[in-house]
């Protein structure tokens, strides 16, 4: 193999009390595969960023997305959402929960449903 590249999965950092992550969805054209970086704020501090609806979909229906070098699996419909949202020439800062939030921790998503249900209100 001449230069491959081996990437790995994206490894989510905790989150402290009262902050979220958002997604920093890099710009791109058509050719371009997505990437992007996970940022951690604090709920008092956020600039201005986008929450984005979609329908996940199959779970079980997925691409990729760089994430800081590494890879997050993704449903196939949060990948085309990102890809017609992505501007050609600068960043977007989005809130999607499947990337936004570590699905994988528990005590996690139920603080961000949590943190989210206040911010609503």
């Amino acid at each position: 193999m001449k230069n491959a590249v081996i990437l790995t999965t994206y490894q989510y950092t905790p989150l402290q009390l009262g902050e979220i992550r958002l997604l920093v969805l890099y710009p791109g054209d058509d050719e371009q595969r997505l990437s992007c970086h996970l940022e951690q704020v604090s709920v008092s501090s956020i600039a201005q960023y986008e929450t984005i609806s979609y329908a996940w979909g199959d779970v079980n229906d997925t691409d990729w997305i760089l994430c800081d070098d590494r890879q997050i699996k993704i449903t196939r419909s949060l990948h085309s959402g990102s890809f017609r949202l992505r501007h050609s020439v600068e960043e977007r800062v989005l809130c999607a929960d499947a990337m936004c939030i570590n699905q994988e921790d528990v005590l996690e998503r139920s603080a961000q449903v949590t943190l989210v249900r206040v911010r609503i209100v």
